[in-house]
């Protein structure tokens, strides 16, 4: 095994953000390396806008290009299983069909055996067959975001710009 990618178990000194997600010594149990890939994951850039709505978001592409690495020299493989679905009818308008799913993402450790299963459910629309795609898409991203504690960017109890100013003092 080469010495650099070798963590001294009695070393204050380790920099868990610049350690190399390699072989360990010591086979780490499934959190450690979890928390090895949350340290060096940081926020991941929003890098697609719906122009419909006019928001930015983060694709499925750049969650996936940045985790699959970490997760790959870690030893963990992920397997994203569908195990609910509900279609809810359609949207207001009509036009489009509405489903609910929820995934269960397993973070298996190829060396330990280890299991880790998070879920979340997805809402999915679309006037065609995508529905689906897009409720579990949404779902798997969720699972991320919060597994790895990736700052979505906003905070959905905040109402708006208001909230976030002090209240005036009374006299």
């Amino acid at each position: 095994m080469d010495q650099q990618n070798r963590v001294e178990s009695d070393s204050s000194e380790v920099d868990p953000v610049n350690e190399p997600v390699t072989v360990e010594a010591v086979p780490l149990k499934l959190a450690a390396k979890l928390a090895r890939i949350m340290a060096r994951v940081g926020g991941i850039p929003k890098d697609r806008k719906n122009e419909q709505q006019n928001y930015m978001y983060r694709s499925e592409d750049i969650v996936m290009e940045t985790l699959r690495p970490l997760l790959a020299k870690s030893g963990i493989a992920v397997l994203v299983r569908q195990t609910e679905f509900e279609n809810l009818g359609t949207t207001i308008s009509g036009k489009q069909g509405l489903v609910r799913v929820k995934v269960d993402v397993d973070f298996i450790d190829g060396e330990t055996g280890e299991v880790l299963t998070a879920s979340a459910y997805g809402v999915g629309s679309d006037s065609n067959d995508k529905a689906i795609y897009k409720a579990v898409t949404g779902a798997t991203k969720y699972v991320f975001f919060k597994c790895f504690m990736i700052s979505e960017g906003g905070d959905p109890e905040e109402d708006g710009e208001e909230e976030r100013k002090p209240a005036a003092a009374k006299k």
